[in-house]
């Protein structure tokens, strides 16, 4: 079972793998600003995931991605499409 982060009176305490990587990768990052609330839950999610903060938002992102792929085939084919579609090849 995964473990979140533990919570020491004001304090939140989340697993130092959260935050391994960067001494590792700190010539290659950047900054982003986001409010306080949504660094907490991306701290939260990494710790509950055993993933540093980068890798729980690279799959974020990855999944956005793929729902934006899956609503773009979902959507009707236009005639053109469709035609084009059931055209022979040779």
């Amino acid at each position: 079972m995964l473990s979140g982060p533990a919570q020491h009176g004001d304090e939140l305490v989340v697993d130092e793998y959260v935050y391994r990587a960067y001494a590792v990768f700190m010539a290659e990052t950047t900054t982003i600003r986001i409010s306080r609330d949504t660094h907490a839950r991306v701290t939260r999610l990494a710790a509950q995931r055993h993933e540093t903060i980068d890798e729980t938002v690279s799959q974020a992102i990855r999944a956005l991605r793929q729902d934006t792929m899956a609503a773009d085939l979902a959507t009707t084919l236009t005639d053109d499409e469709t035609l084009w579609l059931d055209a022979h090849a040779g």
